[in-house]
């Protein structure tokens, strides 16, 4: 795997008692500086009245009956933040996007 952030692609090979081999390989996003665990945040169907934090190292998406209402203040944070259809902050409800890596 090459050095610094970006897409990496891994491997892995196992070779069984029979001598057979095994293999995997999957791609990877390293984020440098990322101090969270999610690499890419989907939010679906909650509706949020009180103080929030989202933070994801690549993307946060929320749509589909994701809701925002009054009280309700929500800060995401990450590179990327997509609204789509079905999202909605309510009257007297509050939304912060931090484009940022956490």
């Amino acid at each position: 795997m090459s050095s610094g952030e970006g897409a990496k692609e891994v491997f892995a090979e196992i070779r069984d008692a029979t001598s057979t081999v095994l293999s995997a390989s999957d791609t990877i996003l390293l984020a440098a500086g990322c101090t969270v665990p999610d690499i890419d945040m989907n939010l679906t169907n909650q509706t949020i009245s009180d103080t929030q934090e989202y933070e994801a190292c690549n993307s946060i998406s929320a749509g589909t009956a994701f809701a925002i209402v009054s009280p309700g203040e929500v800060t995401f944070r990450a590179p990327s933040v997509v609204l789509k259809n079905g999202f909605s902050v309510g009257l007297g409800a509050k939304l912060a996007a931090v484009n940022e890596v956490p």
